[in-house]
């Protein structure tokens, strides 16, 4: 899911259900707005902003809260609207910013990424897109697929690219700048770092037993410990992650 801000000095109001408020900041709100504080140190909205309280919402509170959720006040405690709240509406009050999850798009899922406009290169963490690919893409993108263009033009990203017609597939080298209305297409690479693994029918997290059980992995409840974090490294010389 991706995120964006509605609006400044507004908040969600629900007539059948009170917003949470997920960090420890202490703060005392309205009753009509807010209610059912979760006290949690993992949440540092003041430090790490609204990543923070977003990234959190979505990995240990989805099944409760729903697409809304705001930062308020001085201390910038964060809150979300829990997914029983029915009928909301944005009305003034002074110091919240509102935001809203949004569901992804089938090429999101799929792991498709878009470069900037004008732009030739691939985003940071992506790579280029095979002919084969791009034409696979072109279904993710409900985009008709236009293949393989026939000669070398200046305005075109290489590789992969969509326009309003559809997506197509340049094999010549690319200028610095393409036409603004072509998007280069690129697929994510897995990263580096440190991941939680979430099953998709359950919402149970993958996590392992410490002491018995032959250290075997299972599914549980979300808890914000290291047992339910997993490194993902690539093997020395392998050229494939593990």
């Amino acid at each position: 899911m991706t995120w964006w801000t509605l609006w400044t000095f507004l908040a969600v109001v629900c007539p059948h259900a009170q917003a949470m408020r997920i960090d420890d900041s202490g703060d005392e709100v309205g009753a009509n707005q807010f209610a059912d504080e979760i006290t949690s140190d993992q949440v540092n909205v003041t430090a790490n902003g609204v990543d923070a309280c977003a990234t959190y919402i979505q990995q240990y509170e989805s099944e409760r809260c729903g697409v809304w959720f705001m930062i308020w006040g001085q201390k910038k405690a964060c809150y979300c609207v829990q997914k029983s709240a029915g009928n909301c509406d944005l009305q003034t009050f002074k110091g919240t910013s509102v935001y809203k999850f949004e569901e992804p798009t089938k090429a999101e899922v799929a792991g498709y990424v878009e470069g900037t406009s004008g732009s030739t290169s691939c985003p940071a963490g992506s790579r280029a897109l095979t002919e084969s690919e791009c034409g696979l893409a072109a279904g993710y993108y409900s985009k008709a697929w236009k293949g393989l263009i026939s000669s070398e033009g200046s305005t075109r990203p290489s590789g992969c690219y969509l326009t309003s017609n559809g997506l197509r597939f340049n094999p010549y080298p690319s200028e610095s700048k393409s036409k603004s209305s072509r998007i280069r297409i690129c697929q994510a690479v897995l990263r580096d770092g440190t991941y939680t693994f979430r099953q998709k029918v359950n919402n149970r997290y993958l996590d392992a037993h410490q002491t018995s059980n032959d250290y075997s992995a299972v599914t549980r409840e979300a808890s914000n410990l290291d047992n339910q974090k997993w490194l993902i490294v690539e093997e020395c010389g392998s050229g494939a992650n593990s």
